[in-house]
């Protein structure tokens, strides 16, 4: 606990303390069209946490990472669909997926050493070759997309996702606090120094005996497999998924949390903006 503190000031730990309570008490005084507003708000929130991981902290901008997001969605989706598997079955499957995808993505940039504009237009290229191959794969329904069986219930099922939407923002809240202290030990760390040093001068940290190419490639992968999380539940949130909408659509979906999350910048102890820049932009 003293690591994740060590750079805060006793104000504002006292702040986050006071927002967290708020935050747990809303849904005793909000209706459940604001719950479902501040589900969303928090989906954005944490999403925008795990890009930070790369942009924040290691300087690697990406457009791309509702592919990610999508992946997981579909997968999680018809785990469900098809054989009735919980989505918290399904997330140990989805990040493996997204993680390769991640993987894969970072070493033939990195190999190649692709980077700044470059990388980004690779990853946002990646996003809809994948967007324009859903739109025609048979087993999801094409662009017609995916839709769950099942119906909401008015009593919480949490193994299986079903339930109100105070349910649904109790989980995202969860999900949203864990990425954020895990986005502050990770900043903390060692990997997190490396991160750092790359973001300000990648030749001059090679030129220290720092492994850019793993670091870089860890900062993706990490990123990645962070993104399936709340992306299990979002077709049991929504019953449905489509290529365009919920999916791998860069111009939509979790890409928005992307460039709102640019609010962090550069500075790299700025590790909470990503939870309010969503926020400000519902405001």
């Amino acid at each position: 606990m003293r690591a994740l503190t060590r750079d805060l000031s006793r104000r504002s730990i006292v702040l986050l303390a006071a927002l967290l309570a708020v935050l747990l008490a809303l849904p005793l005084v909000a209706n459940d069209y604001q719950i479902t507003v501040l589900v969303l708000i928090l989906y954005l929130a944490y999403v925008g946490q795990a890009w930070n991981i790369m942009m924040g902290f290691a300087g690697l901008l990406s457009l791309g990472h509702a592919l990610y997001v999508g992946l997981a969605a579909y997968l999680s989706g018809l785990l469900f669909k098809d054989y009735g598997i919980s989505p918290w079955l399904g997330l140990l499957a989805a990040i493996p997926l997204s993680a390769s995808a991640g993987a894969m993505i970072s070493f033939l940039a990195f190999r190649f050493r692709v980077t700044g504009v470059y990388f980004a237009i690779l990853t946002i290229a990646f996003a809809e070759f994948a967007r324009i191959g859903f739109d025609h794969l048979a087993i999801v329904n094409g662009s017609g997309g995916l839709f769950l069986p099942v119906a909401q219930n008015p009593r919480s099922d949490l193994w299986l996702l079903r339930g109100p939407p105070t349910m649904f923002y109790y989980v995202i809240l969860a999900a949203t606090v864990v990425a954020a202290l895990l986005s502050r030990a990770l900043l903390g760390s060692r990997i997190g120094y490396f991160w750092l040093a790359i973001r300000e001068d990648e030749q001059a940290a090679r030129a220290t005996g720092i492994d850019t190419f793993r670091y870089k490639t860890a900062a993706v992968v990490i990123s990645a497999a962070s993104r399936p999380s709340p992306a299990s539940s979002t077709p049991s949130t929504t019953t449905t998924s489509f290529p365009s909408r919920s999916s791998t659509s860069p111009a939509r979906s979790s890409s928005s949390s992307d460039r709102s999350s640019a609010v962090s910048g550069r500075s790299s102890d700025r590790w909470w903006a990503p939870s309010f820049s969503p926020a400000c932009r519902s405001s």
